[in-house]
């Protein structure tokens, strides 16, 4: 998924990037690999977006499960439509030219 400026600009790169990778409930330890980041880089950017009620994080055994809140993922609808409404502006520009 191409990541909306603005959401990069709201949450920054990496937030914004680990928020659209949590489809599905990882270990921190995995989304700190996929962001290409160490654990405690991760683990940074996860406080934020908890602080932020867009993620939950929660202890089993030795792994931190990280989840996507349904806010979380009505923050990337948002951006992802308002994505998509710049897409289609841009087709038709282009068409009209």
């Amino acid at each position: 998924m191409q990541l909306p400026t603005s959401l990069k600009a709201l949450l920054g790169p990496q937030r914004a990037t680990a928020l659209v990778l949590l489809d599905a409930p990882t270990t921190a330890g995995r989304l700190a690999r996929a962001l290409h980041t160490v654990p405690a880089g991760a683990t940074h950017h996860l406080r934020g977006l908890e602080a932020a009620g867009l993620v939950t994080r929660e202890r089993r055994g030795q792994y931190v499960i990280v989840e996507r809140t349904p806010r979380g993922t009505a923050l990337l609808e948002l951006y992802d439509g308002e994505r998509q409404a710049s897409s289609r502006i841009s087709r038709r520009s282009a068409a009209e030219r």
